[in-house]
Parts: structure tokens; sequence; C-alpha cells
């Protein structure tokens, strides 16, 4: 995604989990995530002084999954926004004795011992998500103000077949 988005990926970092409790103070999400923009900021300068890495951070990605209520305020707050929408279709491998395992649809190919993902659709030893997801919203905070603003201007909502081809 961050290379379709003219983003160059070794530059970013991706904060994969945040959890909140309710009862915790207001604004803790967000002055969390500005804290650690600011702290990953002087860290990776420090490693740029070092020559451990080649070029500035670049921004902070990461995702909300809209089906757990979550509507993201904290991610606003701390300049995160969308550049773009990811399907969610969880996949899972059956087992003789009925029970499943989340897993990727290659991965499933593979424990069946299949050749190709589009022989899934018709195989009993796999199954995918009843109820259909909203897709996860992809966020992205760039610290790079004009290149944000240009990314946002242009958000994927969905990726061509070419471009599979040539990312």
């Amino acid at each position: 995604m961050m290379i379709h988005l003219g983003m160059e990926p070794h530059t970013m970092v991706e904060l994969t989990r945040a959890w909140n409790a309710s009862w915790s103070p207001k604004n803790t999400m967000s002055t969390l995530f500005g804290y650690a923009h600011q702290s990953l900021q002087r860290e990776w300068e420090q490693k740029a002084e070092l020559g451990l890495v080649d070029k500035p951070l670049s921004g902070v990605v990461s995702a909300i999954n809209p089906n757990l209520g979550f509507n993201g305020s904290a991610f606003s707050a701390a300049n995160f926004r969308v550049v773009g929408l990811k399907p969610a279709q969880f996949t899972y491998l059956v087992h003789p004795d009925g029970t499943f395992d989340y897993m990727p649809r290659r991965s499933i190919v593979i424990s069946l011992g299949l050749d190709t993902t589009t022989e899934l659709d018709s195989h009993d030893g796999y199954r995918t998500s009843m109820v259909p997801l909203i897709p996860t919203n992809e966020m992205a905070v760039i610290f790079d103000k004009t290149k944000q603003g240009e990314i946002l201007k242009r958000p994927i909502y969905r990726i061509p077949d070419s471009g599979y081809k040539t990312a």
C-alpha cells in the first residue's frame, strides 16, 4: 500500500495494536499516539546519525477494524487519516472433527494439499466468514504535511490488477 501511495515502506513504522480501557482519562490514546510519534522520530534520528538507517522516518501506519465499534477519534486527534480500505474476509481451515482454524488462504491451500486458491471454493475443508465484514480502515500519519495532503487526495479503495503486478 505504501508503495502504491508513493511512500518508501522502509521509512515507515507500523502501530499494530492499541488498547484502551473505558475508565481511562479522556485523550489517553491520542496523547499516547502523539508521544509515540515524537519518540519514534527522535529514535530514528539517532539511528540516522549512527548510519543505521538511510533516510528519515516518513510516518506511521496502522489500521482500525470498525467491526469492533471503535470510531478512531484518538487516531484522528494524532493526525492519522484514512489512506485506504482493505477488504476483511476471514478464511478458515476446517478440520475433520469440525473445528476451525483461522488461516490465510495460501496456508489453507498448502494444508489441504491443493495447487491453487481457486480450488478452495469447492473444497469442504475451506470456509469464509458467514457475516460480511466492514473493510479495515488503513490509516497513516505522514510527517511531511505536503505529502500527507497529496496522499489524502487519492486514497486506495481498489487496486487494479496492474497495480498488483508492479508492486
